[in-house]
């Protein structure tokens, strides 16, 4: 599983609301599978000001944990994709 730029295919985002200008720690769904192990997630723009961090992650019971950051002005509310 791998967040392209483009697509961030692979991970699950659900409805979430990001406060402005702040980085926050997300469980996130991905289709990797359910077994344990590394991943790299790529940096990925969500939404305009809005990005997947790229990071090593570990897939485990197919979430991951890792970081979204918003670096609008703004609140941002994310809307569900898959």
């Amino acid at each position: 599983m791998q967040a392209r730029s483009e697509a961030h295919q692979g991970v699950g985002l659900g409805k979430l609301t990001l406060p402005a200008r702040t980085e926050l720690i997300v469980q996130l769904p991905v289709s990797a599978g359910s077994r344990t192990r590394d991943d790299l997630v790529e940096k990925a723009e969500i939404t305009s000001g809005v990005y997947l961090v790229e990071s090593l992650v570990k897939v485990n019971n197919s979430h991951i944990i890792t970081s979204i950051l918003n670096t609008r002005e703004q609140r941002r509310v994310t809307q569900p994709c898959s």
